[in-house]
């Protein structure tokens, strides 16, 4: 099977930014792709399970201001594989921003480097960067949940959509792992807004 799930116009597009071309150029395709449609160089193992989930940034509009690697949207890249079969799939991660962007056809938050062109209330400790949940994607209590790493503030937002319920600090540098297993947490880990020390860790839990 070879489908195309939704394509995107990308008005990021053509740019002279070296992040925005080349490998680091976005996709403007959501696609499912398995085998046998889906090239296999060499053989699956019959008894390897499992999925491999690797989550990037994927810029759709024209930036506002100068653009950073880290200011696109979140896409999910997935591999299923099962019984010597693999299946193929990349989603975008529909946060807020993603979805008020999509009906407003622009851009509509500046990224890292430029946050004081900012006209609206954005996410994180800067208060202006668009949720783009593009850096981590954790699993937990049987879902995948996507995170921006520098702000764990715009983690809480994806935890709530997922049904997770906890407090974290607006802080940077934040990191987010998985608990014990039987104790359905996540841990995040954060730095205090205009300090490396104190730490915190909040516990989040399942409803």
């Amino acid at each position: 099977m070879l489908e195309v799930h939704a394509r995107v116009n990308l008005s990021c597009l053509p740019s002279d930014n070296p992040y925005l071309n080349g490998g680091h150029g976005p996709t403007d395709t959501e696609w499912t792709a398995s085998t046998p449609d889906l090239q296999v160089i060499g053989e699956l193992p019959t008894d390897f399970n499992g999925v491999y989930l690797r989550n990037g940034h994927n810029q759709i509009h024209a930036p506002i201001g100068k653009y950073h690697p880290f200011d696109g949207d979140g896409m999910i890249h997935g591999m299923h594989f099962v019984n010597g079969q693999a299946t193929y799939r990349n989603r975008f991660v529909r946060t807020t921003g993603f979805l008020a962007e999509s009906v407003a056809g622009e851009s509509l938050w500046p990224g890292i480097i430029e946050p004081r062109r900012a006209v609206r209330r954005g996410w994180g400790s800067i208060g202006a960067m668009k949720d783009n949940a593009g850096t981590d994607v954790k699993v937990h209590g049987g879902r995948a949940l996507a995170a921006f790493r520098a702000d764990v503030v715009l983690f809480r937002q994806g935890l709530r959509r997922a049904g997770v319920r906890g407090s974290a600090a607006g802080g940077r540098g934040g990191e987010v792992s998985r608990g014990l297993p039987q104790r359905e947490r996540l841990h995040a880990l954060c730095k205090i807004r205009g300090g490396a020390l104190p730490r915190r860790i909040r516990g989040l839990e399942r409803r």
